[in-house]
Formats: C-alpha cells, structure tokens, sequence
C-alpha cells in the first residue's frame, strides 16, 4: 500500500511538472497492449508498434518503482536508465537490450505473474 501511495505522489509531482512544460504523456495501451497480462518479453516485443518519439518506461521491482525512456527517432532506437546510462538499441529488435536491463532488477514480491507491470507512455505537446 505504501509503494502505491509513493507512486501516486510521485506521478501526482511529474503531471505538474509535464503542465508547466506544456506536456503530457500518453499511454500507449493501443500499440502496446495491457503488461500485466504478459510476459515482459511479450510486452516488449510491441515497441516495433510505437511511432516516432520519446517515451515514458516505468516498471515495478521488488519494492519501489523505476523509470526509464525509451527514444524511438526512427533508424536509431536508445533506452535510457539512470542507472545504466544511453543505450544504443539494435533497431530490428530493440526489445533485447531493454529487457535485459529490466530484468537486471528484482520483481515485484506481490507480483505472480512473473513480471515487471511495465507501463510505457508517449510525451507529448498538449494541443
């Protein structure tokens, strides 16, 4: 319950932060589909689907959250964690990289489903 309301606050803080830029982020449910319901390499897998732009990557682990971004300029894919810095991404497959950095972290305890609940959401200008 704790790592719940941490979260919140926390989203509650970035939300403020995206208005004041003009921003907003955008879940990306339509091309990625639901993660709790899927492996993370199944979910990973849809990043082929997403268009052009810098998204949001959060994910569960043992007893916090994470974030992450992953930038998809076309040609070049990069996943960056402030843990492990810029990472180049083999455009092909850009899933491999990002789902070994994932997986460098503990799972949720409450999770069963053996995954991370990855939510990935697009930054972008509000019109």
């Amino acid at each position: 319950m704790d790592l719940q309301i941490s979260w919140i606050s926390e989203h509650k803080k970035l939300t403020k932060s995206l208005k004041r830029k003009n921003l907003k982020l955008k879940p990306s449910v339509d091309k990625m589909g639901i993660s709790g319901v899927k492996t993370d390499a199944e979910y990973l897998k849809n990043l082929k689907n997403l268009d052009i732009g810098v998204y949001d990557v959060d994910f569960y682990t043992e007893d916090s959250a994470h974030a992450t971004l992953f930038i998809n300029l076309g040609q070049k894919k990069y996943f960056w964690d402030p843990n492990y810095g810029l990472l180049l991404l083999d455009p092909e497959n850009p899933e491999i990289t990002m789902l070994k950095v994932i997986s460098s972290y503990s799972k949720p305890k409450k999770n069963s489903s053996n995954n991370h609940d990855i939510c990935i959401s697009q930054y972008q200008q509000k019109t």
